[in-house]
């Protein structure tokens, strides 16, 4: 009965070793297959954030050139604002000279 009792033992002892590798070797390639992922994701984060850098300094050009252009703008409307009051004061000057 002893040896019988042994004999069980070392069959679910071989058993549960066996159910032990497997379930290390599923852990090992999860692993590995997790630093994969990893490893690709760093590469496309890496990408990605280049990309999106190069994007960004495009945009401020972008933002930096419409704003020099709205203030070449504004600054010629208030030259043509001041040439018409200059006008109109000359007009008005000579309107009440004749009058």
């Amino acid at each position: 009965d002893s040896d019988r009792l042994r004999k069980d033992f070392e069959e679910n002892k071989k058993t549960y070793n066996l159910e032990l590798q497997d379930e290390r070797d599923t852990l090992k390639q999860q692993v590995e297959e997790l630093k994969q992922t990893i490893a690709r994701n760093e590469v496309m984060y890496k990408s990605d954030s280049g990309k999106w850098e190069k994007e960004n300094t495009i945009q401020q050009q972008k933002i930096d050139f419409l704003t020099t252009q709205v203030q070449d703008a504004m600054d010629q409307i208030e030259e043509s604002k001041k040439r018409h009051e200059a006008m109109l004061k000359a007009v008005q000057s000579r309107e009440s000279e004749k009058g």
